[in-house]
């Protein structure tokens, strides 16, 4: 990772934008890598309420330096530009300072696109209940995890840097068919005190740790209802709606699993999300034996194979929609085959 400047990297269009940044994909003149170009949100910059963002950056910049950039399934921070103007680059006049970021270009496609293009038709949650949450019909590549499986991945390991790894949801991760694997193009860690699995961190008032984090798998990543036998309902995201408590969140859930259709789901859930709200396990690991108890029983319930299955029907023809223009901005070569 080093301090750059972006006439270095050609633009190749505007890409979409989050809640702190908008991205932009470039070309690395002098290696010819596909990366993108971060910087604080327009309308924030032009109205000079961006400090917060660039301070977000600093962060960012910190914590690639010292765990992320070394982490499998995280995409690497390549450099960073000096605090000053970059209208010209941009193509705008804006002439507020700010920093701007450059990253590795993630891969695939993100299991829930940008939620204001919801309103424009596209089936944003298509990545998310294809590839995580439905993904039995899938033809995973040797040697590819689960999605949640990977994810834990990442979260050990910043837990063993001493950090706390939050705000895994669909939007900042990205699933390349092609490979099975996913990358993580957005981290918010939280330095914790000790070892990750005993430490805790505050934040907006409460205390969170790794439980916190394994809600979250829950909440975006494991669902109580079966596929859907319209290709429709693979289109919309799952869990982005939540109570700010913790308690209230993972009791919701726990509701929801008892209600699920297949009792062994139910069950397996249930107990698990028990142990998560009453924040008893020690480890990464120890939840994950548990996760994938949970994950089997997912997949045995939604049986996503047989000719004349109409559930298998719905998958396919919902795979079939990443075929449209919309996901030809990302670099995902073909819709995968079943």
């Amino acid at each position: 990772m080093e301090r750059i400047t972006l006439d270095r990297f050609r633009p190749e269009g505007f890409l979409g934008s989050g809640s702190d940044y908008e991205v932009h994909a470039a070309t690395d003149a002098e290696t010819g890598q596909l990366v993108v170009v971060k910087r604080p949100k327009p309308d924030y910059i032009s109205r000079e309420l961006h400090s917060g963002v660039d301070m977000l950056s600093e962060a960012l910049i910190d914590i690639h330096a010292s765990v992320a950039n070394s982490v499998p399934g995280v995409c690497r921070m390549l450099g960073y530009t000096d605090v000053g103007s970059h209208g010209s680059y941009f193509d705008d006049e804006i002439a507020a300072e700010y920093r701007a970021l450059v990253f590795e270009r993630a891969r695939g496609i993100p299991l829930v696109a940008d939620i204001g293009d919801k309103f424009k038709g596209v089936p944003i949650g298509l990545g998310q209940n294809l590839f995580a949450l439905h993904p039995a019909a899938t033809e995973v590549p040797d040697g590819a995890s689960p999605v949640q499986t990977q994810l834990l991945h990442v979260e050990g390991s910043f837990a063993a840097a001493g950090h706390l790894l939050l705000d895994m949801r669909p939007q900042n991760i990205y699933y390349d068919p092609a490979v099975g694997r996913i990358s993580v193009i957005d981290v918010g860690a939280v330095p914790t005190y000790g070892p990750a699995s005993q430490g805790q961190a505050s934040s907006g008032g409460q205390e969170q740790d790794l439980h916190n984090f394994f809600a979250e798998v829950f909440r975006f990543y494991l669902s109580p209802f079966p596929p859907p036998l319209d290709p429709a309902g693979y289109g919309e995201p799952y869990g982005m709606r939540a109570a700010p408590d913790f308690g209230q969140q993972v009791d919701g859930m726990i509701d929801a699993f008892l209600k699920a259709e297949d009792g062994d789901l139910g069950h397996t859930a249930t107990e698990t999300l028990q142990k998560v709200r009453s924040r008893n396990y020690t480890s990464v690991e120890g939840f994950g034996r548990d996760l994938q108890f949970c994950l089997e029983a997912a997949s045995n319930r939604d049986n996503l194979h047989g000719e004349g299955n109409p559930a298998l029907d719905a998958w396919r023809n919902a795979r079939k929609l990443l075929e449209a223009p919309y996901w030809k901005r990302f670099l995902l070569e073909e819709s995968p085959g079943a």
